[in-house]
């Protein structure tokens, strides 16, 4: 396929429904994409809460219901044609939107919204369900303090990066870091947000598993990422992120950034150029130092600056700003 070609991008309905299919209803077809891993997911952490005793309550009925749904939605007549039941022809211009105003496509217009209206209702039983078991199960935690519990149903370990929201209604803390309750392993979060994809206010970002200071000698994770319209490889191995841009005017560009455990500090490596630091943290003074291309070095308080202000203050985009 030739590279970067020029697509239509079809943002809402197009009729005819029924001669189109899954391409008429691009929104309703991301849910059921989402609904098809999602409710298996849904009814697998159901069984292992109720193996370990923390449920007695089997969503059986409940799964039930929704793939119905689900499955009404995949079939594949989508609503009716307008060759149906007697259905008005089809017109233009403002001859359609005077037919539309008399009501002489509510019959055809209502079939294809009890179409879309299966695969909702699908989304508005499992999404809760999920929802509440997840608070269940993070309630449920033996682990003493504030914490962040991550599911995976997958029936092996896995690594990955999380990502969410964490604007809590008058929180009065700060998230710098994450420690694993069962390895103790301190995942820093301000890291791989600040330095390399970006900072978003009340967002929280952290590699779990992988994160390139507790990794071994041979580990590796890759992350492709979108920015601004651009996509970058972030290969994260021991104590290193390696960013190559796939995407832009700057195709093909790398860039290293490099964390040095001996005075906790993160450098960029561009090129041949000189390593270049970054970020630097004072554990002692609970100070975080960071490092401008011109040569100006912001420093800021742990305990009272936030990583939105960090953002604000830097004036330019971090990715870009390492990429230069």
């Amino acid at each position: 396929m030739k590279e970067n070609p020029n697509l239509p991008v079809v943002t809402g309905d197009m009729p005819d429904t029924w001669i189109h299919g899954y391409m008429s209803m691009p929104k309703e077809t991301r849910i059921s994409k989402f609904l098809q891993r999602e409710t298996y997911n849904t009814e697998i952490l159901n069984s292992q809460m109720m193996e370990w005793e923390m449920s007695h309550n089997s969503i059986e009925n409940q799964i039930s219901d929704a793939v119905e749904n689900m499955i009404l939605y995949d079939e594949h007549t989508f609503g009716a044609a307008i060759t149906h039941a007697d259905q008005h022809k089809w017109t233009y211009n403002d001859e359609f939107k005077i037919n539309k105003s008399l009501g002489n496509y509510d019959f055809i217009e209502g079939t294809w919204c009890e179409k879309g209206n299966r695969i909702r209702n699908a989304e508005k039983i499992i999404v809760p369900l999920m929802n509440s078991q997840l608070k269940q199960l993070a309630s449920s935690v033996d682990a003493e303090g504030k914490r962040i519990v991550v599911y995976n149903p997958l029936p092996w370990a896995r690594s990955g990066r999380v990502n969410f929201f964490t604007g809590v209604y008058q929180k009065k803390f700060k998230i710098y870091g994450v420690k694993d309750a069962t390895t103790g392993k301190i995942i820093p979060v301000y890291g791989v947000a600040v330095l390399v994809d970006g900072v978003v206010l009340n967002t929280i970002e952290f590699w779990t598993g992988d994160n390139p200071i507790t990794m071994g000698e041979n580990d590796k994770d890759v992350q492709i990422v979108k920015k601004d319209g651009n996509k970058y490889r972030i290969t994260a191995t021991k104590n290193k992120f390696h960013i190559e841009q796939l995407q832009g005017e700057n195709k093909g560009d790398t860039a290293e950034l490099i964390f040095d455990p001996e005075n906790s500090s993160w450098n960029l490596k561009d090129g041949n150029k000189e390593l270049q630091k970054l970020v630097q943290v004072n554990e002692v003074a609970n100070l975080i130092q960071v490092y401008k291309p011109n040569g100006q070095i912001l420093t800021f308080d742990q305990n009272t600056t936030n990583l939105a202000l960090i953002k604000a203050q830097l004036e330019i985009e971090p990715i870009n700003w390492s990429m230069k």
